[in-house]
């Protein structure tokens, strides 16, 4: 993303190109001041109390001006949880979101460990979904350690009853009355949100989707569809922007042998399947930490609920060459790219299974 060149500039909001908080990476309603690291590198005002003016100074900006030499960019996802399985089932939840940066003396040795956690597997039959797994990311220089850590996300209620908590929550199942409403699993502070809430009144048809990170799970509205996934948050990095931690869609129930509608996955999370009866809901994408789809069940058959997408830990830095050594078993993926319109190189690695170790 870059700033515009012209018109409003805010500190917070989600408008893309408006925001500097969007632009560095943090969350839209994120508190910062204008002596944060990133914002000042944002603005090429470096110095910290030095004047900036705004809007003038972040008119154009790009994010890898806010990423200096000695600043490291994170972004860390844990494993989304997989929708329920029954009639009436919600989506799972995503796994919690942390991005952010770090700075580092250049010229000193430090180290990074990434354990980066799985997404919650499908169950079979009537069944509520599965959490997923935390993302663990440490980071020490000069005898500073940084642990942070990304909660699973909840897995999606297989019916009647309310889903699992997690870095965002998985979706409520269908609410029988009297029952009352069935409440969506609570997400993590900071890291995602709470999957949706099925009404009081909806008997049987639709469920409520999963939390995602830049979004709430949605409950359903009538009684024809399931809830939709909570949407994802859409990050550039490692020269790439892609949606990371949306939820899982929620399923409705069978009614007279057909089969329900499907409530859509949350950008970067997995939708539910459209069909009941052995068929599977919607997987979430690997390594984006989305929650699963939720099904529908048939007594007679088995219903497959969608899988959470595993998690993912991501460094990018500022560099013509790279600066880490990597050992471990987890797989990894690595490379550089140069930022639009500058001519700076930067380097990224991509952790995404296991426990790897990187040193410099």
């Amino acid at each position: 993303m870059t700033l515009n060149s012209s018109g409003p500039i805010s500190f917070g909001g989600s408008t893309s190109g408006q925001s500097i908080n969007l632009e560095i990476g943090a969350s839209a309603n994120a508190t910062i001041s204008l002596n944060n690291t990133s914002v000042r590198t944002l603005a090429n005002v470096t110095a910290n109390n030095s004047a900036i003016t705004i809007p003038t100074n972040f008119y154009g900006k790009t994010a890898s001006n806010a990423i200096a030499n000695n600043i490291m960019r994170y972004i860390v996802v844990a494993g989304g949880g997989s929708g329920g399985s029954y009639v009436g089932s919600g989506g799972g939840g995503a796994g919690g979101l942390l991005t952010g940066c770090l700075t580092f003396n250049s010229g000193n040795t430090f180290r990074i460990t990434a354990n980066v956690g799985n997404g919650g597997g499908a169950g079979v039959g009537c069944s509520a979904g599965f959490s997923g797994n935390a993302s663990l990311f440490t980071f020490s220089s000069a005898g500073n350690v940084t642990s942070l850590s990304a909660v699973g996300g909840g897995g999606g209620a297989g019916g009647g009853v309310g889903g699992a908590a997690g870095g965002s929550g998985g979706g409520g199942g269908r609410s029988l009355d009297p029952s009352g409403p069935r409440t969506g699993g609570s997400g993590t502070t900071g890291q995602g949100n709470a999957g949706g809430t099925t009404p009081t009144g909806f008997a049987c048809n639709p469920s409520s989707g999963g939390g995602g990170a830049g979004d709430v799970g949605l409950a359903p509205t009538t009684n024809a569809a399931g809830g939709a996934g909570g949407v994802g948050r859409q990050i550039t990095i490692a020269g790439a922007t892609t949606f990371y931690a949306g939820g899982g869609g929620g399923k409705t129930c069978v009614a007279a042998g057909s089969g329900g509608v499907g409530g859509a996955g949350g950008q970067g999370g997995g939708g539910a399947g459209t069909n009941f009866c052995g068929f599977q809901g919607g997987n979430a994408n690997v390594n984006t930490g989305g929650g699963g789809g939720a099904v529908s069940f048939k007594a007679s058959q088995g219903g497959k609920p969608g899988s959470g997408g595993s998690g993912i830990v991501i460094i990018d830095y500022a560099s013509p060459t790279a600066l880490f050594t990597v050992t471990g078993g987890g797989a990894n993926s690595r490379g550089n790219y140069v930022c639009s319109g500058t001519t700076a190189t930067r380097q990224w690695i991509k952790f995404t299974a296991g426990n790897s170790i990187a040193t410099k």
